[in-house]
């Protein structure tokens, strides 16, 4: 029922989306709470569309692309390590948005994003 509602939604505005926040919203308003539909690429389909879509997942696999090239490269241990904690949280954060719901955890997500930030920085540096 949920999913179904929330693909309803999506089909409204397929390219472009709702707005950022809107899922809750319409969540509340066809069910009377705020039930979110443990499915993160459902969820962003809804509130940015296609478009957003496909550039969140862009950018994530470009981080995971560059994790891979640099573990491959690099002969430093420490390096290799770092790389392959990125693809290993990568991998799983790809993998969790299929059934949970890490965006709607707001600090947890920061947290993510930060570590990718940082990594990524360290492997880029020397």
């Amino acid at each position: 029922v949920v999913w179904d509602m929330y693909f309803r939604q999506f089909l409204t505005r397929p390219l472009t989306g709702l707005g950022i926040g809107s899922s809750s919203l319409t969540s509340f308003s066809n069910l009377g709470d705020i039930i979110a539909p443990h499915n993160d690429y459902l969820k962003l389909l809804v509130e940015t569309g296609v478009c957003g879509f496909l550039a969140y997942l862009a950018a994530i696999f470009s981080f995971l692309n560059y994790s891979i090239k640099a573990y491959r490269k690099n002969t430093d241990r420490r390096k290799k390590i770092l790389a392959a904690g990125l693809i290993a949280v990568i991998s799983s954060v790809l993998f969790l948005h299929l059934g949970e719901n890490v965006f709607y955890y707001d600090m947890v997500f920061t947290y993510f994003c930060l570590f990718l930030i940082v990594g990524y920085s360290l492997l880029k540096v020397g």
